[in-house]
């Protein structure tokens, strides 16, 4: 009796901030990691690497939202799932955040 262990299969994909133009044909910046990975983590990484200076802290974790084919990305979703289901692209996996302002109060003081 021989067991197969299924390996850690990596999606390399790119984080881009949210665009109508089409994206850059550079491959710099392209990220690899496991396919298991949610978009929670990703939503993380947004905040911590790419928003959050040692200026300016990065924006709550729930005002970030992540796109993939102008399509709004779940929390829970994984990069398989997305990969599969949404970019359904040989290439490597395009992903664009966006900042809401949904829990920000204006400054004008109304509401």
């Amino acid at each position: 009796y021989q067991r197969r262990v299924r390996g850690f299969t990596k999606i390399a994909f790119y984080i881009e901030q949210y665009s109508d133009d089409p994206p850059p044909k550079s491959r710099e910046g392209r990220l690899s990691a496991n396919d298991f990975l949610v978009i929670s983590k990703v939503i993380e990484y947004v905040a911590d690497k790419i928003l959050g200076t040692p200026d300016t802290p990065s924006p709550p974790l729930q005002d970030i939202a992540i796109f993939c084919n102008k399509q709004r990305l779940q929390s829970h979703m994984d990069l398989r799932t997305v990969k599969h289901t949404i970019w359904k692209s040989g290439s490597d996996l395009r992903l664009m955040y966006l900042v809401t302002q949904n829990s920000s109060i204006s400054a004008s003081g109304s509401g």
